[in-house]
């Protein structure tokens, strides 16, 4: 069955929760760690379609690293919660995927 819509907060601020698939771990040591938090770190600005100038996309106040979870608070900005939710899960997945020898799907 599928999830219900997320409702729009009339504040821009959410909390987000990440975790793998069955709620295995997504953290297996400290390399993975620093790797999420420097995908948190890069969206905060990313590069906009013209490839000169930069956007801010989100702000994030706060996050909680657990080995199968991963909890965030953040704002938007320029860009909405699903976006800079994909945007987090494909770049980390695609680490985790390549460090670890898996195939798996990223986000299209």
């Amino acid at each position: 069955m599928p999830r219900t819509a997320r409702e729009q907060s009339a504040t821009g601020i959410y909390h987000v929760m990440i975790r793998g698939i069955n709620r295995q771990d997504i953290f297996e040591d400290t390399e993975d760690h620093r790797q999420f938090i420097e995908v948190l770190a890069s969206l905060r600005e990313v590069m906009a379609e013209d490839m000169q100038t930069k956007i801010c996309t989100c702000h994030i106040y706060a996050y909680c690293i657990m080995p199968n979870h991963v909890h965030i608070l953040i704002h938007e900005k320029n860009w909405t919660i699903g976006q800079c939710v994909k945007y987090i899960a494909d770049k980390y997945v695609r680490y985790y995927n390549k460090k670890y020898g898996r195939i798996g799907l990223t986000c299209r």
